[in-house]
């Protein structure tokens, strides 16, 4: 790839989509695409590099069972895909009325890969 004039040096890709291409965004979204498909509870929404899983429920100890469930599913995905989760930029958000949410005993709590 030319950039100011400068060829890049050339590595085999193993797996996953080349940055800075033009096809790259395109390719990306062509790779995780099926992704929705190891879920079996959630609901999967997907824009550009970010996802998010939905489940609803006014039961706290079936959203933690529920959410853990395919949480699990998701991390075996990332790993045949030869993907990785940046756990940094994780975020559990739950919804509700304060009324409602002040009813809840505890909060969920998810675990990704086991930690």
């Amino acid at each position: 790839m030319f950039c100011n004039g400068n060829l890049s040096s050339s590595r085999v890709l193993q797996c996953g989509v080349t940055q800075g291409t033009i096809l790259g965004a395109l390719l990306f979204l062509v790779y995780i695409n099926d992704l929705s498909n190891c879920l079996t509870h959630s609901c999967v929404r997907m824009f550009a590099d970010d996802t998010n899983l939905t489940y609803a429920s006014n039961n706290i100890h079936e959203i933690n069972c529920i959410l853990n469930e395919d949480l699990a599913y998701v991390s075996e995905w990332l790993s045949a895909n030869k993907l990785t989760l940046n756990q940094t930029k994780t975020e559990l958000i739950l919804i509700g009325s304060r009324q409602r949410i002040n009813t809840f005993q505890s909060t969920p709590l998810l675990a990704i890969n086991s930690s």
